[in-house]
C-alpha cells in the first residue's frame, strides 16, 4: 500500500464509526432495567385499566436514541407482548374490554413510529454535527483498483504527501458542509460498481450527486457526458469547485433540482455564466435523447422509492444500468419491492457494514 493511502477493499466490514456507534452492553443493561421499571409499573396498577401506559415509551424511545432502530423495535414488541398480558394474567376479573386492548395497541405502535422516526432524526443530527471533525481526519482513500479519493482543503492541492502507481485515477474533492469525499461505506460501493460497469462513451446521470465525486469518476473513466443534479442550494458550489479541481468541465455539467432536470437538459437557468452555457450546448448535444445509459442514485431509500415511482426510468435507456445505494441493510425488502415493481433486476449486490450498493438492470 502506497504511503498515505488508505485502502478500500471490495468488501469492508464496517462495524461502528461516530455517526453510527456499535450499541454498548451498559445501554443493554440500562435498556433492560427500564423494560423491568415499566413492567413493575404496569403491575402496580393492574386493577386500574390503564388503556395507555405511557411509561413503557421510555424505554423504547431510549433505546432508538441511543442504540439505534433494531433494539428498539425489539424492546417494543417485548414491552408489548408484557403490557398486553399483563392485565388479562394478573388482573381481577371482570376481563378488560375492547377499549383496553385498542388503548394498549395503539400506544406501542406510536411507540414504535415515533422509535424509528428519532432513530433516524439522531443518525443525521450526529452526521452533521460531527462533519467538521470527519472531515478533519480524512485522507486518500484506494476505492477499487484505480480510484483514489484524494480529500483536500489545502489551496495547493499538490503539495499533498502521497504517492499513485501507473494507471491510478485521482479524484480531487474538496468535501463540503454536506458532502462527502469518498469515506462513506455507499461511496465507496458505487465507485468500486461505476468502476466495474461504466463502458467508454456512455452517458451518465448522477441524481444526487452532493460533492459531484461520482460525476467525476464517470467522467475520469470514459464517460461522454455526465449531469449531475441535486437539490441542495450548497451543492453547486461544493460540486463545481469540484469540477474545477479535476478539470472535468466539459464533461460534466451540474444542474439544481431532482432527476427530471435530466429530461430537459437544454434549458439554461438565468443566472448561468456564458462559460456554463457552452457547456450546457455541449451536453445537450451529446444527450439528444433525454437518456442516460448508466444511472446513479446515492440517495435515500425513499427518495428512490419515490422517484421510481414518479417515472425515474425515463431518464434511462431501455436495458440501461442503475448503481444505487444509500441504502440500510434492513431496508432491502421496500427497495426490492419498489425495483420489482418498476420491472428491474438486481444483477449484483454489495454489502459494507449497514449499507447496500446495488447494481440494476432496466428493461429492454
Amino acid at each position: 500500500m502506497e504511503q498515505g493511502l488508505s485502502s478500500a477493499p471490495d468488501e469492508v466490514p464496517v462495524t461502528s464509526s461516530p455517526i453510527n456507534p456499535t450499541p454498548s452492553r451498559a445501554w443493554a443493561a440500562v435498556a433492560i432495567v427500564l423494560i423491568a421499571l415499566a413492567a413493575a409499573i404496569d403491575w402496580l396498577l393492574v386493577d386500574k385499566g390503564v388503556a395507555f401506559p405511557v411509561y413503557y415509551l421510555v424505554p423504547v424511545i431510549g433505546l432508538s436514541w441511543f442504540m439505534g432502530w433494531r433494539p428498539a423495535l425489539a424492546a417494543g414488541l417485548l414491552c408489548a407482548a408484557v403490557g398486553l398480558l399483563m392485565e388479562p394474567v394478573f388482573g381481577r376479573p371482570p376481563a378488560p374490554g375492547l377499549t383496553f386492548y385498542l388503548g394498549r395497541i395503539s400506544t406501542f405502535a406510536g411507540a414504535l413510529i415515533l422509535a424509528r422516526v428519532l432513530s433516524i432524526v439522531r443518525m443525521m443530527i450526529r452526521y452533521y454535527s460531527l462533519g467538521e471533525y470527519l472531515r478533519s481526519r480524512l485522507v486518500p482513500i484506494r476505492i477499487g483498483p484505480r480510484l483514489v479519493s484524494i480529500p483536500t482543503r489545502e489551496a495547493d492541492i499538490q503539495t499533498r504527501d502521497f504517492e499513485l502507481k501507473p494507471g491510478d485515477i485521482p479524484l480531487l474533492i474538496r468535501p463540503g458542509s454536506a458532502f462527502g469525499s469518498g469515506s462513506h461505506p455507499t461511496t465507496q460501493m458505487c465507485l468500486m460498481l461505476l468502476e466495474a460497469h461504466l463502458e467508454p462513451g456512455q452517458v451518465v446521470f448522477d441524481f444526487g450527486s452532493g460533492s459531484g465525486i461520482l460525476s467525476i469518476a464517470a467522467a475520469k473513466l470514459g464517460a461522454r457526458a455526465v449531469l449531475a443534479a441535486d437539490i441542495a442550494a450548497e451543492a453547486e458550489e461544493t460540486i463545481r469547485e469540484n469540477i474545477g479541481l479535476n478539470q472535468v468541465g466539459e464533461i460534466v455539467h451540474f444542474r439544481r433540482g431532482s432527476w427530471p432536470v435530466f429530461l430537459d437538459p437544454a434549458t439554461s437557468e438565468a443566472a448561468e455564466s456564458h462559460h456554463d452555457r457552452g457547456q450546457q450546448d455541449h451536453l445537450a448535444s451529446s444527450l439528444a435523447r433525454a437518456q442516460a445509459d448508466l444511472l446513479l442514485a446515492n440517495i435515500l431509500t425513499y427518495i428512490i422509492i419515490e422517484a421510481l415511482e414518479e417515472g425515474l426510468l425515463r431518464c434511462v435507456v431501455p436495458g440501461g444500468k442503475l448503481i444505487l445505494s444509500g441504502i440500510r441493510t434492513d431496508q432491502w425488502d421496500p427497495i426490492r419491492a419498489a425495483l420489482e415493481k418498476a420491472e428491474l433486476s438486481v444483477i449484483g449486490r454489495r454489502e459494507m457494514g449497514e449499507w447496500l450498493g446495488l447494481d440494476v438492470s432496466s428493461p429492454a
